[in-house]
């Protein structure tokens, strides 16, 4: 399984800075295509070193893209110890630098994420949430009443009706 790590709107990854990467900012080289699914350079393979524990605090989601299961941990604060040494880059700056593919997958990613950190009680009992398990395993289940649930993925679609040279909707 591979793990996504976020911080807010940041992907951290494993890599230290100045490896190709800057803090807080997208690839280095503009214009350049980078496909997660040849390289893996923005997911963990495997749980996170963490000599802090800080991802012991953090959200969890589970989801699938591809047929592959990924994890998401989501942090509140990633600036003190062992993650402040990696590369956090903006989600928003990895447009035009990842393939439709990729970039699919790390948006996803963060949808899971911001959703792990909102969805922590049960709004029928008020019980923490925990992470399912078995066929519930992507989404959370209510300690108390045993409710199921599951993000809310609410797809788009923009159209643009044209002919010729006018726009006609």
């Amino acid at each position: 399984m591979r793990y996504f790590v976020f911080c807010k709107d940041q992907l951290i990854v494993p890599m230290p800075l100045g490896d190709g990467l800057r803090k807080g900012s997208g690839m280095e080289s503009p214009g350049q295509v980078v496909s997660l699914f040849d390289t893996g350079i923005l997911t963990w393979e495997g749980l996170p070193n963490d000599p802090m524990d800080v991802l012991k605090l953090a959200h969890r989601a589970h989801f699938r893209f591809e047929n592959e299961e990924y994890c998401v941990l989501s942090l509140d604060q990633a600036e003190e110890g062992y993650f402040k040494k990696l590369a956090h880059i903006k989600v928003r700056e990895l447009i035009g630098t990842l393939d439709s593919k990729s970039m699919a997958l790390v948006i996803r990613a963060m949808a899971y994420a911001n959703w792990s950190l909102v969805s922590n009680f049960c709004g029928a009992c008020g019980f923490p949430l925990q992470e399912g398990e078995g066929e519930e395993r992507l989404a959370k289940v209510c300690s108390n009443c045993g409710r199921v649930f599951f993000p809310r993925m609410s797809p788009a679609v923009i159209v643009l009706i044209h002919k010729e040279d006018r726009i006609l909707l």
